[in-house]
């Protein structure tokens, strides 16, 4: 006969198995890597020439927060950025957006933090299809590609150009690592008794 123990372990596994299951089919969170070298950094501990990393982390299938066909307006889930004044960067979340473009004059890709933080990558005409959110980018087709941090009140102006991007999926934890131990337990308490 199952003990009570049992039966609850193997509820839990039933459910963990559907929660995992289910977001294996959802899409994962992707972070752009873009690498550089700053250009100006009036104010800042940065001196031209020197590299910089930031790194955005986005869903894929945010939703567009603009009506227009040719804007597209998403929230990004974070945006880790260099601090002008400490080697320990910022990290952005819960405002600034990431805005798609298309026009007779280009396609466009740029982020903000909602102040002044950006990031500005522009394309030829025709690049995007639509203002869709791209999965990637291919900056060998960019004719711009900076980076900025401009804080006028603090004397502040970091620039820099983006030389290389490194995409990837960011796996979500799952359920599973908190299974194994519990059935471990389990296990190892009925081995005693």
């Amino acid at each position: 006969m199952l003990s009570a123990k049992a039966i609850v372990i193997g509820l839990f596994a039933m459910v963990m198995s559907a929660v995992v299951s289910s977001r294996a089919n959802a899409a994962l969170p992707i972070e752009f890597e873009f690498r550089g070298g700053y250009t100006q950094t009036t104010g800042t501990i940065y001196s031209p020439g020197d590299t910089f990393v930031t790194i955005v982390r986005f869903d894929p299938a945010a939703p567009d927060n603009a009506a227009s066909p040719t804007l597209g307006d998403y929230d990004y889930l974070t945006w880790t950025a260099p601090r002008p004044t400490s080697t320990t960067p910022i990290v952005f979340t819960g405002f600034g957006e990431i805005l798609t473009g298309i026009n007779e004059v280009g396609s466009s890709w740029s982020i903000n933090n909602g102040f002044s933080y950006v990031i500005s990558i522009a394309f030829p005409p025709g690049t995007f299809a639509d203002d869709s959110l791209p999965p990637t980018l291919n900056l060998a087709l960019a004719t711009r590609a900076d980076f900025s941090a401009f804080i006028p009140t603090q004397n502040v102006d970091l620039r820099g150009s983006i030389t290389s991007l490194l995409v990837r999926g960011v796996p979500e934890p799952t359920g599973a690592a908190t299974l194994v131990p519990l059935i471990w337990f389990s296990l190892r308490r009925r081995t005693r008794a």
